[in-house]
């Protein structure tokens, strides 16, 4: 399952969960923001319909990462207790939505990160240090990408402290990094990027910008609605699968051709 969002203005977005294998929009949702109800909303519509979340590939938004593992608040507050009161019960931790489930974050969008934090270096120390965290991120496995990563730690350890901050980045992320390497759905090795479901994205853009303003939640949600219906009925044209070409995302979810036009679907669900 590839999780994103995308800014339809300043104060909507379109969050989307997309099915890796077939390339269909399983489901999606507009919000005012990217936030953890939001997208847990987004997972009970999915789950709801009898789909089953194996994986979980995103681009590390905060929201999403909340989904997956627990996150510890930045607020401290002064003078308080760390230890339960005494006579007071402790609140008792919450559980993230899909805790569990293997979360894969974007190696390109990894790659973006590790550039903007190394930005301010030298020229020469950002290529270095670039080289070897790309020797990384598209190891070929996880015994080579353990070998590189203690390689990169040994040589960031001789470094001054602003060359080390990719190497304690890494470390940090090591877990939703090298997910791809072990986690398996249906048999299959998941992607390693979320390029599926930006390629999605930049479909519904163009289709967009027909659309001249947005008006209200209401009007973006059945603009929305039909927009994404219209992806799901299009064949496509440029899977590299030759299995899937030529075919619709939903005739890729029920495995027989489809014969119904996606207006006349949109007109009799609607009827």
């Amino acid at each position: 399952m590839l999780l994103d969002g995308k800014y339809l203005n300043r104060n909507l977005v379109l969050l989307l969960a997309v099915d890796y294998l077939t390339l269909d929009i399983v489901s999606w949702s507009v919000e005012y923001r990217e936030t953890v109800a939001g997208y847990t909303r987004l997972i009970d519509s999915v789950e709801a319909c009898g789909y089953v979340i194996g994986a979980l590939i995103s681009d590390g938004h905060v929201a999403i990462t909340s989904l997956t593992r627990e996150t510890k608040p930045n607020t401290r507050y002064k003078y308080s207790r760390t230890y339960p009161r005494p006579g007071v019960t402790p609140a008792q931790p919450k559980r993230p939505r899909l805790c569990g489930v293997p979360h894969q974050l974007c190696l390109a969008h990894a790659e973006r990160d590790l550039v903007s934090l190394v930005a301010k270096l030298p020229k020469k120390d950002q290529k270095l240090l670039l080289f070897h965290c790309r020797r990384i991120l598209y190891a070929k496995n996880l015994i080579q990408a353990q070998r590189r990563q203690s390689e990169f730690a040994n040589i960031s350890a001789s470094l001054p402290p602003s060359h080390q901050l990719a190497s304690m980045w890494i470390f940090d992320h090591w877990e939703t990094l090298t997910t791809h390497h072990l986690a398996r759905v249906r048999g299959r090795r998941i992607p390693s990027t979320s390029n599926t479901v930006e390629n999605i994205i930049s479909y519904l853009t163009a289709r967009f910008k027909t659309v001249k303003r947005l008006r209200s939640l209401k009007s973006a949600v059945n603009i929305t609605n039909l927009i994404v219906m219209n992806y799901r009925f299009k064949p496509l044209e440029n899977a590299k699968n030759k299995l899937k070409k030529s075919k619709t995302p939903l005739e890729l979810v029920i495995g027989q051709k489809i014969t119904l036009n996606w207006t006349d679907f949109v007109n009799k669900s609607t009827a």
